[in-house]
């Protein structure tokens, strides 16, 4: 990414963003609180931390190839910064997702307000973006497995992200316009069981998952495999790779494993 005058290495390793070009990222970040002059690379560390565990990121960001983000609207409109900003307080999530614009059938455009940090986390490119949105599936997750974990309108957002990607990759799995594409979804718990009903058709879909589908299934992209639909993945003992996955009729439902290594 630009940084001054020269372009640095971000990196996504272990769990964690990492300035490659930097080896004292912590010393920058006193010289510019000293009045220096503030480092990109820093500022996406700091935004990344920020937003590690924002869920407006599951709303925003594209929701998979099938889904580009749409252009801006205003092309003069300059690029947001990468400036350190405070996650949203809980509770904030409904509001958050009431003031997000759809377009029919694609993600939200890349603009917003000029000093959100986050929309310039999902300009970075590099797959970043993505390692962000599972990063912070992840986060919610575990969230939602503890009692009290996540309230009504985190809930409703969370469902909104599942309800967005699910239709994505099933639009792709039956090769079918988005708009075509009618989709009940039932947010079940982890232990729930799961199950994706098809009408006669495909243009009505019924379907119950838990949120952990993003983080067991779509963020590792399985979620179609041999024209086959996953519904869950788990790792074996064995250290074999083990899913749930059904065929367009539904009337075939069969574990496929996969050994690796």
């Amino acid at each position: 990414m630009p940084c001054g005058e020269e372009r640095h290495r971000l990196r996504w390793e272990g769990g964690e963003l990492r300035a490659l070009d930097h080896a004292d990222p912590e010393s920058e970040r006193t010289l510019a609180a000293l009045g220096g002059v503030r480092c990109a690379c820093v500022d996406a560390l700091d935004a990344w931390a920020a937003h590690a565990a924002d869920p407006r990121v599951l709303v925003l960001a594209s929701r998979g190839p099938g889904d580009p983000l749409a252009a801006p609207q205003d092309d003069a409109a300059p690029p947001a910064p990468l400036a350190p900003a405070r996650a949203p307080r809980r509770g904030t999530a409904m509001a958050v997702l009431s003031a997000v614009r759809l377009p029919p059938g694609g993600s939200p455009a890349r603009h917003g307000p000029p000093a959100d940090p986050l929309i310039g986390l999902l300009d970075l490119g590099g797959g970043l973006p993505e390692r962000l949105v599972a990063t912070v599936a992840e986060h919610w997750r575990g969230q939602l497995e503890r009692p009290g974990g996540a309230d009504a309108p985190e809930r409703a957002l969370l469902h909104a992200a599942l309800h967005g990607r699910l239709l994505v990759a099933l639009a792709g799995w039956l090769a079918r316009p988005l708009p075509e594409l009618g989709l009940e979804l039932e947010m079940i718990e982890a232990d729930g069981a799961r199950g994706l009903e098809l009408e006669p058709g495909a243009e009505r879909i019924r379907a119950a998952l838990p949120f952990a589908w993003l983080t067991e299934v779509f963020c590792r992209d399985l979620a179609v495999l041999l024209g086959r639909f996953c519904l869950a993945a788990a790792w074996t003992h064995g250290g074999a790779l083990a899913l749930d996955t059904v065929t367009v009729d539904g009337a075939d439902r069969a574990r496929v494993t996969i050994a690796l290594g």
